[in-house]
């Protein structure tokens, strides 16, 4: 046998034992692959517009070839958009209502609970009105709620409704006659409140900022508001999906909630 031809047949036998090798052999000398970039699109509670991007952005520390679309709106409406056809990988949910209603009507996947918000009362850093418990909202002045159509508005009027037993019977009824305005979410409540274009609002406690001030509700009649995520039927990232969603349910993602000001679904 020639050198040549010796040479060749030596190189495709290194090549061959190469293959094997790095194929069949341990993991740090096969090549890895780069896992592909994923876009995940998310639809989430106007009250979640700060919430959201923070638990992403975590995630992205884990995962950095996950990036996030979002959009922010009233669950209703968010509600009524996936029930029409709206493409979401991911929707986040200020009532368990709306994530029920799309579960029932068989759009979902997946469904679950992931944090709770209650409610507070605010009113402008001056204060005009000199609101300084819920029973002031009776006297005569002008109050801003989320319109009933999304959950910040319902639990609203079940909040007024619950301080009737501590306030007399006619209390709720009484506070409603000073809405001169309903919007449709609680982050246009703050700010309306915060411009001085009404006397108080009520809102989730996690929307409140520094432009407002805060009065509290008692305890045994405030409203625990139930948050949940949902995993719709045709979403295209399933898989990233689910596990950003996990991601939101585990310790890390809980403990980024309540540092946000939600009572998480752990050690709540």
């Amino acid at each position: 046998m020639n050198k040549t031809l010796y040479h060749i047949l030596l190189l495709l036998f290194l090549l061959i034992l190469i293959f094997k090798w790095t194929s069949l052999g341990p993991d740090w000398l096969r090549p890895q692959e780069k896992p592909e970039d994923v876009s995940l699109t998310i639809f989430a509670a106007a009250s979640l517009s700060e919430a959201i991007p923070t638990l992403a952005q975590a995630y992205q520390q884990e995962k950095p070839e996950i990036s996030f679309q979002y959009h922010f709106a009233g669950s209703q409406q968010i509600r009524t958009q996936i029930e029409y056809g709206a493409q979401t990988d991911l929707a986040f949910f200020a009532s368990a209502e709306d994530a029920q209603y799309l579960s029932d009507i068989g759009l979902t996947q997946y469904t679950s609970s992931f944090a709770f918000n209650e409610l507070v009362i605010i009113v402008p850093k001056d204060n005009p009105k000199n609101i300084s418990t819920a029973q002031d909202l009776e006297k005569p002045h002008q109050l801003i709620l989320a319109d009933t159509a999304v959950p910040a508005g319902r639990y609203s009027e079940q909040l007024l409704e619950n301080l009737n037993s501590e306030y007399g019977p006619n209390y709720a009824n009484k506070v409603l006659n000073n809405v001169i305005s309903r919007e449709t979410n609680v982050r246009l409540v703050v700010s309306k409140v915060s411009l001085n274009e009404a006397d108080a609002g009520i809102v989730y406690r996690t929307d409140t900022n520094t432009t407002v001030q805060v009065i509290e509700i008692p305890d045994q009649h405030n409203i625990l508001a139930q948050y949940q995520l949902v995993l719709p039927i045709d979403t295209k990232n399933q898989k990233e999906a689910r596990e950003f969603a996990d991601f939101v349910l585990s310790d890390k993602g809980q403990d980024i909630l309540r540092s946000l000001g939600f009572l998480p679904m752990k050690g709540e």
